[in-house]
């Protein structure tokens, strides 16, 4: 959770953000004097090595998860950060999602975690590419 201002009115609010979303924060502070000593880019290095996705597939995953499925933030960025592809993985955020939007009924719940690994699976065949890419660069240097 980070906190960050909303529209330039100076009211902060609690926000949860993806991987890219702190990278993104983290950049902007990059320049700073202070970046080599500080938890600040430690948590950068440890959250561009653990990212799974583009930036842009991450943004639509979250997207989905949010308008579609109608997941809520806090679940949703848990989930693009961690694409889960099994039942088993999924079912702490099922509960998640169950604890702040209420039980789904047996066939309903069903319906919804088909539809919602699928398109997990295919951000995960995705998130293998990046995997790889990232491999190639660490191979190279």
């Amino acid at each position: 959770m980070v906190f960050r201002e909303v529209e330039n009115s100076g009211i902060l609010e609690e926000v949860p953000l993806t991987l890219w979303e702190l990278i993104d924060l983290l950049e902007k502070r990059r320049k700073g004097k202070h970046w080599e000593s500080t938890d600040q880019r430690r948590t950068y290095e440890y959250a561009t090595s653990i990212v799974k996705l583009s930036k842009e597939d991450s943004e639509q995953l979250l997207n989905i998860l949010l308008n579609k499925f109608k997941i809520p933030r806090i679940v949703a960025v848990q989930l693009v950060n961690v694409l889960p592809v099994t039942v088993d993985e999924l079912e702490p955020f099922l509960k998640q999602i169950e604890k702040i939007g209420g039980k789904l009924e047996s066939e309903e719940r069903e319906k919804f975690v088909r539809e919602l690994l699928s398109v997990l699976r295919e951000y995960w065949k995705k998130s293998k590419e990046v995997l790889e890419e990232k491999e190639e660069e660490e191979e190279s240097t």
